[in-house]
């Protein structure tokens, strides 16, 4: 009785995300859904009912979904799930619609390559080092490829320096709140961080999210939404900017780093975020504003890190924090004292830049 019933569940769940698929495909819905749902199947076949065949198919849909919108990034996370699934052998496998019948290695190498492209169109370099040197090793010291070996080297590389001189705009990121029971199942009253596009900021990011659920109304408001607004037939969202948590790197201690390699850690391979709520308790002076400033410290935690196989992942803990006055005084005269230290390290390496 019990796996009969754990069987009608998971049919259940399996229906829900097909007719969500289903319906966003054939709507004029924006991309976004799509790819939602796409992963929701995606994750349904791999971890519940562990339909391998299924669960490949789904990794290049999501891909195919990516490449249009320029999610070149977010293409090559997607496609590593594939390539983790496979090894260096020397096993055959058998032709399918995107292979032909080829070794494991042949498949794993062509695989990393187009991960490989896809990071570097994404400008995420840092992701594509570790496969190219996964690739030398394998030309180095199994097939003894020197041609392909020198080939991966020089494109590593170019890489490096693309780090130290590639221009690069820090993504911005955004807490997004789906309220009400008119909303699709997967996003119903739920929360996600967002990863904006390139030179997104949120005013151009919300005009975007409201173009995706043009029914929903947008709160005026940052304060957790009642039970009865959760409750309703309508559709709300509600946006916030948030700034990512840097994860610590244990190699870069004690050690005097790059500001422009740093960079690429401050803002990626996050899956921490907070979002300071201004609070003033009392009488405000206008000639001490952090005096009765206090601050709502909400510190969201996500399924994943970003940027990953999605722009978004939900939140799935959040934490509460009263910061008083003084703390919060001297956490702004730091932040200040380390972007005038990072100002001048960055001037410092490269100083035909104009000061802007």
């Amino acid at each position: 009785r019990e796996s009969g019933a754990a069987f009608v569940q998971s049919v259940t769940r399996l229906l829900e995300r097909l007719l969500d698929y289903r319906s966003v495909m054939q709507g004029q819905d924006n991309s976004d859904k799509r790819i939602s749902c796409t992963v929701n199947l995606l994750n349904f076949y791999k971890n519940e009912i562990n339909r391998q065949e299924m669960y490949t198919r789904y990794i290049y849909k999501l891909t195919d979904l990516h490449l249009p919108a320029r999610n070149y990034t977010e293409a090559g996370f997607t496609l590593k799930l594939h390539a983790s699934q496979l090894s260096w052998s020397s096993r055959v496998l058998h032709a399918d619609l995107l292979y032909p019948a080829q070794t494991e290695m042949t498949r794993k190498e062509y695989i990393y390559h187009k991960i490989i492209d896809y990071f570097d169109e994404g400008k995420c370099w840092e992701e594509g080092i570790p496969l190219l040197e996964e690739l030398a090793t394998l030309y180095r010291s199994r097939l003894f490829d020197y041609y392909r070996l020198s080939e991966v080297l020089e494109l590593q590389a170019s890489f490096y320096k693309k780090i130290l001189t590639g221009k690069r705009y820090d993504n911005e990121y955004f807490r997004v709140g789906f309220y009400g029971m008119g909303l699709p199942l997967f996003v119903r009253n739920k929360a996600f961080i967002y990863r904006g596009l390139e030179y997104e900021q949120i005013g151009a990011f919300t005009e975007r999210i409201q173009s995706e659920f043009p029914q929903a109304k947008l709160l005026a408001s940052n304060l957790p939404p009642d039970d009865a607004t959760k409750a309703s037939m309508g559709q709300f969202i509600q946006i916030c900017a948030v700034k990512p948590i840097p994860e610590p790197r244990v190699e870069f201690e004690g050690v005097e780093i790059d500001e422009r390699i740093l960079k690429y850690y401050t803002n990626n391979n996050v899956s921490r975020f907070v979002y300071n709520r201004p609070n003033a308790r009392g009488h405000t002076d206008k000639d001490n504003e952090f005096k009765n400033l206090w601050v709502e410290r909400i510190t969201y935690t996500i399924a994943s890190t970003l940027p990953g196989i999605l722009k978004w992942f939900e939140v799935e803990h959040q934490t509460v924090e009263q910061i008083c006055p003084p703390q919060y005084a001297c956490e702004t005269v730091e932040k200040r004292m380390h972007d005038v230290k990072n100002t001048v390290n960055h001037y410092k390496a490269n100083p035909k830049e104009n000061i802007q």
